[in-house]
């Protein structure tokens, strides 16, 4: 539904895909759009800014990071963004959830981890 384009400092929403995603998932375009937004917005922060303790990513590091890593960042703010904003955009944690759960790929998902040996 959007890319962040890490080399180009550039995000692309792609509205053609929200405009038919977001009433198969019963959400808003604007929701879904916004959720959509955050999301890329968060890889961009993740990218651009420090971690806790004052350190940066380089986009070589942040380019062969895990995917899952980067996924589960990006998913995890988009979460913590949509639960702020919820008087404001009361349907955004819904568009989050139904498009986490339901529409995306497994590696925007918790993969599930084998029993501790």
């Amino acid at each position: 539904m959007g890319t962040y384009w890490m080399y180009a400092d550039r995000i692309h929403i792609y509205w053609m895909p929200l405009a038919i995603l977001a009433p198969l998932l019963n959400v808003s375009l604007s929701s879904l759009s916004i959720t959509t937004l955050c999301r890329e917005l968060v890889h961009a922060y993740s990218h651009r800014r420090v971690d806790i303790d004052g350190r940066g990513w380089k986009t070589p590091h942040f380019v062969n990071a895990d995917t899952y890593v980067m996924e589960g960042i990006a998913q995890y703010y988009t979460e913590q963004v949509m639960r702020g904003l919820i008087a404001r955009l009361p349907d955004g944690l819904g568009a989050f959830s139904r498009f986490a759960l339901k529409a995306s790929s497994t590696v925007y998902r918790v993969p599930k981890l084998a029993p501790a040996k």
